[in-house]
């Protein structure tokens, strides 16, 4: 009987040869596989990463460009602003000046005087000074320009209603 088990386990060991070249060559393609899956996934994180920072940065560039619109509305003499309407592209500004990624534009939605206002004294008998009052639509807007240097698509817009008030005699 003793000679029958060690018979059974050489026929064992002599018909398994080359079973661990062939379990070493399965894990390795299973590491492999493994190893490029993660890899994908790095680069992948590094696009979405990159996506989001672009998309911060345009919304920084768009909202400086209204920021400048608005600073343009508040300290301007010319209260219609004429050069600055958003139907011409003439007068369509860009922020920081030279810059062809974020441009603004400032359109007068309604002008109008209000009479109610009077001598600033609070006492409503001599309506000496008026207010003019003005409404502004600003369009603010970023563009990254693309490799051939033309303009790509608008990637982020920023839009507000300002209401300036000016007196005048």
């Amino acid at each position: 009987m003793a000679s029958n088990t060690k018979r059974s386990s050489l026929w064992f060991y002599a018909t398994n040869r080359g079973a661990a070249l062939i379990m070493s060559m399965v894990l390795m393609i299973m590491l492999s596989l493994l190893g490029v899956a993660a890899m994908n996934t790095s680069v992948q994180e590094q696009r979405i990463a990159m996506a989001f920072r672009d998309s911060v940065r345009g919304l920084a560039l768009a909202e400086a460009g209204a920021e400048m619109a608005r600073t343009i509305v508040a300290g301007s003499t010319n209260p219609n602003l004429e050069g600055y309407n958003c139907q011409d592209a003439a007068t369509t500004h860009y922020y920081p000046p030279g810059d062809q990624n974020t441009m603004y534009c400032i359109d007068t939605i309604d002008a109008r005087v209000d009479n109610t206002v009077t001598d600033n004294r609070g006492s409503g008998q001599r309506a000496q000074k008026r207010k003019r009052i003005f409404v502004y639509k600003i369009d603010s807007m970023y563009r990254p320009l693309q490799s051939d240097g033309t303009p790509g698509p608008v990637v982020k817009w920023v839009q507000t209603v300002e209401q300036l008030t000016r007196i005048s005699d």
